[in-house]
């Protein structure tokens, strides 16, 4: 499972022979990051470096966005994510952050960012989008 799901990392779509109840969860959430499109510059952080990866979709600016979250270590990780909001001028204050993949778990929103645990080599999504007002 850790090699399908660090594709959602980089927002890949995973090849054959992956049995359709493992990848059906996973397609709405590709079809996001493919549409928001892979960013280069993440302007996020995610602790402790050592053990996880992160990559940012789309572009802020009022815009949906995501980041992929994986976890190299076989434990699990308290991690804590910090978003450069002033660079994607975004205002955290109007954010949703919610977590979108697996849609089970839960994150704590903090003013840099968010906190939440990742299980072993595990891969989650989280969706930034502007309040409904």
């Amino acid at each position: 499972m850790e090699s399908i799901e660090y594709h959602l990392l980089w927002g890949i779509y995973p090849g054959r022979g992956i049995p359709a109840d493992v990848l059906a969860p996973m397609i709405e959430v590709l079809d996001k990051l493919y549409a928001a499109g892979w960013e280069a510059v993440t302007l996020a952080v995610a602790e402790p470096r050592e053990f996880l990866r992160i990559e940012r979709f789309g572009q802020g600016k009022n815009q949906t966005l995501f980041f992929s979250v994986h976890n190299l270590n076989t434990e699990p990780v308290e991690a804590t994510i910090d978003v450069d909001w002033e660079a994607l001028k975004l205002n955290p204050a109007e954010l949703e952050i919610r977590q979108i993949y697996p849609a089970s778990e839960k994150l704590t929103a903090t003013k840099t960012g968010w906190t939440m645990e990742l299980k072993g080599q595990a891969t989650v999504v989280v969706e930034v989008a502007p309040k409904q007002k």
